[in-house]
């Protein structure tokens, strides 16, 4: 998998981010990129009850 963009430096500081479809390939893939930014606090939502406490 080839590197990621850098996100914007201080962009995610202190921010509550929530992501739908959290379970799924993209939305996994993106909650980890975001907890590597200084975020408040990480809120992640899927439809499949089982699969979010995974």
């Amino acid at each position: 998998m080839p590197a990621r963009p850098p996100i914007r430096s201080g962009f995610w500081k202190d921010r509550t981010v929530l992501v739908t479809g959290g379970t799924g390939s993209f939305g996994k893939k993106f909650a980890q990129i975001v907890l590597q930014e200084p975020v408040r606090k990480l809120i992640v939502f899927s439809r499949d009850e089982l699969k979010q406490h995974q």
